[in-house]
């Protein structure tokens, strides 16, 4: 785990009480602006979900940097 993908021991908590209960996966999921470095860019899955809230697609994302509410970066093509 890397210091800038710490996102507090409340993520493990939700997720080991989910996963403790059902057999379904999970996905802890956050607002890309608590998420964002303040030292450069950062590359994110940028995550969506369905009608239903499943997953439905993961966009990976790199160099993502903003500026107020703006923010730009280079989305990463999925591989085949």
């Amino acid at each position: 785990m890397n210091a800038d993908d710490y996102y507090g021991a409340d993520a493990f908590r939700l997720l080991f009480e989910h996963l403790e209960s059902s057999a379904e996966h999970a996905l802890v999921g956050y607002t890309l602006r608590e998420t964002m470095s303040e030292h450069g860019g950062v590359s994110r899955a940028i995550a969506e979900l369905d009608a239903q809230a499943y997953l439905s697609r993961l966009t990976e994302v790199a160099d993502i940097a903003g500026r107020g509410s703006i923010h730009t970066g280079r989305t990463i093509p999925a591989r085949s």
